[in-house]
């Protein structure tokens, strides 16, 4: 995801990583990604027709282990952006739920394998 187009809006080891870009998923050919360079460029963006995205990894103490959630949410910059991004969201619904869900596996695999 880094490595993508997405920069770190928050980086607060070992609890909290925020991560966010400027984008236009619903392009098919051409990358509608804006990369901002840092947070204070995230909150300024406001170009019509894209939607800032924001994806956050947070760690809580619970009981004898750690709980790891992860959140994602979508600010369209305007009417039309939220629009085009509606039938997007709701194509790529299931694939991004079994997406998340693999990836907090693996890093519950990783973590057991650690201890």
């Amino acid at each position: 995801m880094l490595e993508a187009e997405f920069t770190v809006l928050r980086n607060d080891p070992p609890s909290a990583l925020v991560a966010g870009s400027a984008d236009q998923p619903w392009k098919l050919r051409g990358s509608g990604t804006v990369r901002v360079l840092d947070r204070h460029g995230f909150h300024a963006f406001n170009d019509l027709g894209y939607v800032l995205i924001a994806t956050s990894f947070e760690c809580e103490p619970d009981g004898d282990g750690t709980r790891l959630s992860t959140e994602t949410r979508v600010q369209p910059a305007d009417e039309r952006a939220a629009k085009r991004f509606r039938p997007y969201s709701w194509a790529i619904r299931g694939g991004s739920v079994l997406i998340r869900r693999y990836i907090l596996r693996a890093v519950r695999g990783r973590a057991e394998r650690s201890i």
